[in-house]
C-alpha cells in the first residue's frame, strides 16, 4: 500500500488536474456554445437544521444562465460560509455543439480520477490530511466528484419538478448508538454535559434494540427527459445543469420550469415514516426508535 505522503502527493496532482480540465470546459463552452440556449435554475441553500424550509429559485437564460452554469461547473470548493455537510446547487439546461465533448469527456475522468485518489486514503484519514495539503483545504468532495451530465444525442423535452424524500436512514443497534454518542462531532468535540444527556437516553434500552438513524436531506431537484417526442421520459436527479448537445441553436429542447419547493405539498409517508415515533431519541444524531409495534420486527423488515 502507498505510503500517506505519497497518496497526498497524488491527491494533489489530482486536484490541479481537474482546475485544468474545468477551465478547459469552461473555456470549450465559451467558445463555441455562446449563441446555444441556457436556463438555469439558481436554487436557495438548504439548512439541515430546517427540514421544513422553503426553497426559492431563481431563473436565467441566455447568456446570464450560461455564466451561472459555468460558474457552478467550477465550484469544486466550499464557498465562504458553507457547510461542510451542504452543497452547491443549480438545475438547469445548457445546450452545446459537439465541439465541446472533448473537454466535458476530459472533465468527468479527471474528476473519477480525483475520486480514486482521495480512497487510497486509510478510511476516516482525509478530515485529518486535508488541513496539511494546500489545495485540498477547501476542496468540497462532493461537489468535486458529481459529474457533468450529458444527452450527447439531444431531447425533446425537459422537465424540472422536485424530489421529495426528506431523509435517508440506516439501521444501527443500541450498542452502536453509544459508539455514535461517544465518538467526536462533525464540527468538532461535544460537550461533556450533552454527551451525558444522550447516554440517559440510551441506559434502558437493550444493546441489542435496533433503532434508525434518518438524516434530512435536501428536497432535490429531478428531471425528466424525453429524448424523442414519443419516448418514454427517463427520470433522474439534478444538481448542476445538463448539457445537451444538439446540431444547431433551434435543436432546442423544450423546458418545463423548476418552481419554488413548498414543504406545504406533503411528500407520501413512506413505511418508515409510519415505523418511527415522532419525536428522534437523540435530535443531534437524528436518532430515533421504531413504534412498539415494530420493535420486535424491523431487524427482518
Amino acid at each position: 500500500m502507498d505510503d500517506i505522503a505519497t497518496i497526498k502527493a497524488e491527491i494533489a496532482q489530482a486536484a490541479r488536474a481537474l482546475e485544468g480540465w474545468v477551465r478547459e470546459f469552461n473555456d470549450a463552452l465559451a467558445l463555441y456554445a455562446a449563441d446555444w440556449p441556457a436556463v438555469c435554475y439558481a436554487i436557495e441553500r438548504f439548512n439541515p437544521d430546517m427540514p421544513q424550509q422553503a426553497l426559492t429559485v431563481t431563473r436565467s437564460v441566455g447568456e446570464p444562465a450560461r455564466l451561472n452554469a459555468r460558474a457552478i461547473f467550477a465550484a469544486i470548493d466550499y464557498a465562504p460560509e458553507q457547510s461542510p455537510n451542504t452543497v452547491r446547487r443549480m438545475a438547469g439546461v445548457v445546450c452545446a455543439p459537439r465541439e465541446v465533448l472533448p473537454a466535458l469527456d476530459g472533465l468527468n475522468a479527471a474528476k473519477e480520477a480525483l475520486k480514486t485518489s482521495v480512497g487510497k486514503l486509510p478510511r476516516g484519514r482525509w478530515q485529518r490530511e486535508r488541513a496539511s495539503m494546500s489545495r485540498a483545504a477547501t476542496l468540497s468532495l462532493l461537489q468535486a466528484y458529481r459529474r457533468v451530465r450529458v444527452l450527447p444525442d439531444g431531447a425533446s423535452r425537459v422537465s424540472f419538478t422536485w424530489d421529495r424524500h426528506g431523509a435517508s436512514g440506516r439501521r444501527l443497534t443500541v450498542a452502536q448508538a453509544r459508539e455514535l454518542v461517544q465518538a467526536p462531532g462533525y464540527h468538532g468535540p461535544i460537550s461533556q454535559a450533552r454527551q451525558n444527556i444522550e447516554r440517559a437516553a440510551l441506559v434502558d434500552l437493550p444493546e441489542t434494540e435496533v433503532l434508525l438513524q434518518r438524516k434530512p436531506i435536501a428536497p432535490t431537484p429531478a428531471a425528466n427527459v424525453w429524448l424523442t417526442p414519443d419516448a418514454r421520459p427517463i427520470a433522474f436527479r439534478v444538481d448542476m445543469p445538463v448539457v445537451v448537445i444538439t446540431d444547431a441553436p433551434e435543436q432546442a429542447p423544450k423546458i418545463y420550469d423548476l418552481e419554488d419547493f413548498d414543504p406545504q405539498t406533503p411528500a407520501r409517508k413512506t413505511r418508515s415514516d409510519r415505523r418511527v415515533e415522532d419525536q428522534p431519541l437523540i435530535e443531534r444524531l437524528h436518532l430515533y426508535r421504531y413504534t412498539a409495534a415494530w420493535r420486535g420486527s424491523n431487524s427482518r423488515n
